[in-house]
């Protein structure tokens, strides 16, 4: 359910050549945050991997969507976050340079970092993406990691980003094997 039929991607926070013409300050995301969420939109998509390049700093997506929504607490965001299953994704997302990814508990362990840096305990949707990536440790140990986030309360759904129609299918299957419904593909649109 995303209020009022629209979400906000955080795509281009953190990442300075990506939106708002090369410069902005974080008092320039706070407002469009908070003008955002007063005007009724009130569900935002993020991934580990937006901004990562400034976790240090505290200025990934994920962390100031975290800053944003405890700083205008009047309104209850909705939040869907993303795992990315690169073998070496977890260095470029925070999670340490010699800690590789593979199997069902790195899909955990990374909503678990997550959701420290959104400040919140829970997401509303959990994706996996970037299909196109060979997982060590198999798709199936992709399914069964989301899964068993589901199962601990970490997200309240799952779903998929920029699956195709056979790949969509697939993880449909499996989840459908494992009790939890695939409730989402976000597509990626460019003009």
């Amino acid at each position: 359910d995303v209020p009022n039929g629209i979400g906000v991607g955080t795509l281009a926070w953190g990442e300075k050549k990506r939106g708002f013409n090369g410069a902005y300050n974080i008092a320039d995301l706070q407002g469009a945050y908070n003008t955002l969420v007063e005007g009724g939109i009130s569900f935002f998509d993020t991934s580990e991997m937006y901004g990562a390049p400034f976790k240090k700093q505290g200025m990934s997506a994920e962390q100031m969507l975290g800053k944003f929504s405890g700083e205008n607490f009047r309104y209850d965001s909705k939040v869907a976050a993303k795992y990315t299953p690169s073998l070496f994704a977890n260095a470029r997302a925070g999670g340490g340079l010699f800690k590789p990814r593979f199997g069902r508990r790195a899909v955990v362990s990374a909503l678990e970092q997550s959701l420290e840096r959104l400040e919140r305990g829970y997401v509303d949707v959990y994706q996996l993406e970037a299909p196109y990536l060979p997982y060590a440790g198999g798709n199936r140990a992709l399914y069964e990691g989301i899964a068993r986030a589901k199962e601990r309360g970490l997200c309240n759904a799952v779903g998929v980003c920029n699956f195709n129609a056979k790949q969509v299918a697939q993880a449909h299957a499996a989840l459908e094997e494992l009790g939890v419904p695939l409730v989402s593909n976000q597509v990626e649109f460019s003009l």
